[in-house]
C-alpha cells in the first residue's frame, strides 16, 4: 500500500489504534474491538485465534484491514531494522567483524520488546495528532483554552 493509501484508511479506522500486550506478554499495534470486547493485534485472525480474520469481522473495509496489518509489519520490521542498527554502529566502533556478541547479547528478545513499545507508541502518537477528532482542522484555532484557575492557593 502506498502511504496515501494509508493515511486515507487510517484516518477513518473505526476503532481506536493503541499499544496492547499480547497473551505472551510481547508488545504489539492493536485495537479494542468494541464488538467482543478484545484486544486485536493480528487483523489476519479471529479473536480466539482458530479462524482467518476478515475485514467483516472486525467492522472495517478491505482498505483498513490491509493498511492496519501494513502498520503491524512496519512496526515488527522497524524494531529488528533499529536494533541491528544499533548493534552495527557498536560493532564499527570497534571495528568488529562478526554479529556474535550481539546475537548472544540481544537473545531473549528484552531490547526488541522495548524497541516496539517505543514504536508503538510513536505510531499511535501520529495516527493521534493526524487523525485525531479534536484535532483542529484547517482555518480552526490551534489554541488550547486557558486553564480555569485552581481554588487552592
Amino acid at each position: 500500500m502506498s502511504p496515501q493509501e494509508i493515511r486515507a484508511a487510517v484516518a477513518d479506522f473505526p476503532h481506536a489504534v493503541e499499544l496492547i500486550e499480547d497473551s505472551e506478554g510481547i508488545y504489539r499495534l492493536g485495537f479494542i474491538h468494541e464488538g467482543e470486547g478484545m484486544a486485536i493485534h493480528d487483523i489476519r485472525e479471529s479473536s480466539c485465534g482458530r479462524f482467518e480474520g476478515t475485514p467483516e469481522m472486525y467492522g472495517v473495509s478491505q482498505a483498513q484491514f490491509d493498511a492496519f496489518d501494513a502498520l503491524a509489519a512496519g512496526i515488527e520490521k522497524s524494531a529488528e531494522k533499529s536494533l541491528n542498527a544499533m548493534a552495527l554502529e557498536v560493532q564499527s566502533l570497534f571495528g568488529v567483524d562478526s554479529g556474535d556478541v550481539a546475537g548472544v547479547h540481544f537473545s531473549g528478545g528484552s531490547a526488541l520488546q522495548t524497541i516496539r513499545k517505543m514504536l508503538i507508541t510513536y505510531l499511535v502518537a501520529e495516527i493521534n495528532m493526524n487523525f485525531s477528532p479534536s484535532r483542529p482542522q484547517p482555518g480552526e484555532s490551534s489554541q488550547l483554552p486557558a486553564a480555569a484557575s485552581s481554588p487552592h492557593p
